[in-house]
């Protein structure tokens, strides 16, 4: 009797981003998987309709082990690259200038602290919304990111913060 193969859609874009975030290749992913580096090749080089691709469910639970996330991380769209307008929206906001070259790598500066992606989220949300998104390393790093906001966005952000620190609720 054959067992049966069961197929299950993984998102390409979440794939991408995790693979940013830890410094992957194509190359990397296939050796850490156990899987050829065509296969994986492959899940990157065609043009997926909603940016899913097709990958066998014990294939999808292996990559998951062997990158410890929880198979949601592989399968669901993050919210914001969920659409093509949401990603356009995100771009024009975000890359505007090309300093990041594209949002996966704009995302993972943001997780790393970078100063000048930090000062993009607070040019667009604002000092308090961004602490929201980003963290305390809004208020904890906001010396060395003041220098990337626009003068006028400056100062308003430097009054917030003095305030805050004069409140000690920094």
């Amino acid at each position: 009797m054959l067992a049966r193969c069961i197929i299950y859609s993984m998102n390409i874009e979440a794939l991408k981003l995790i693979m940013v975030q830890r410094g992957l290749t194509q190359a990397d992913l296939a050796r850490i998987t156990g899987l050829s580096r065509q296969a994986v090749s492959l899940w990157f080089q065609k043009d997926h309709e909603n940016q899913m691709v097709n990958i066998h469910t014990s294939n999808l639970i292996h990559l998951a082990e062997v990158l410890n996330l929880n198979v949601e991380r592989l399968i669901n769209v993050p919210d914001v690259l969920s659409t093509k307008e949401k990603r356009d929206e995100l771009s024009a906001r975000f890359l505007w200038d090309k300093v990041f070259e594209n949002l996966e790598g704009f995302f993972c500066a943001c997780v790393r602290g970078e100063p000048r992606a930090i000062a993009r989220v607070v040019e667009n949300f604002g000092m308090f919304d961004s602490a929201k998104i980003i963290g305390k390393n809004v208020w904890k790093k906001f010396d060395r990111f003041k220098k990337w906001l626009h003068p006028v966005r400056r100062k308003e952000c430097e009054q917030i913060w003095t305030l805050q620190k004069s409140l000690k609720l920094i």
